[in-house]
């Protein structure tokens, strides 16, 4: 058998915790395990579990509001016109859905190599045959409300309302 071992928690995340375990029909135990034995294989792998579950959650959103996984190029073919209005559309529809608009910028920024993510702001930078693409994102950015200067050739810094 199995030497079994206490983890202390307080009392708001013991019942966090009891409360998923109990929606998936599974006792704490199980369910700890299984948590576990996921951020094993996602650490094992190279992965930050931590940072893997935040990005699958906003993965999700994004299935959530339309996206879809396509090849890059596909977006060369949308007209750069296009895409900040589309990225505005989606922007204004997150923001209603109390999603961080900056977090999903960064962490699609960082996928797909065409700015940079601070710790304040998002700096899109130009990319040839991605003209769409960071259209799309400083779209998304005026949608949520974020400031959003430059241009597409020089870039664009976007930062929420009243930060430098």
């Amino acid at each position: 058998m199995a030497r079994r071992r206490s983890v202390m928690l307080d009392e708001e995340h013991a019942e966090l915790l009891r409360r998923l375990a109990e929606r998936y029909g599974m006792s704490v135990s199980a369910y700890l395990r299984s948590l576990v034995r996921a951020a094993w294989e996602a650490e094992e792998k190279g992965f930050s579990a931590q940072r893997l579950l935040r990005r699958a959650v906003i993965f999700e959103n994004l299935l959530r509001l339309g996206g879809v996984l396509a090849p890059r190029e596909l977006l060369g073919c949308v007209e750069p016109g296009e895409a900040r209005r589309r990225g505005r559309e989606l922007g204004s529809l997150a923001k209603r859905l109390g999603l961080d608009v900056m977090e999903y910028l960064a962490w699609i920024v960082e996928r797909l190599g065409v700015g940079v993510a601070e710790a304040d702001r998002v700096v899109l930078l130009p990319r040839e045959g991605l003209e769409p693409v960071v259209e799309l994102l400083a779209g998304m950015a005026e949608g949520a409300g974020l400031v959003v200067e430059g241009s597409l050739r020089a870039g664009y810094v976007v930062a929420a309302p009243g930060e430098d």
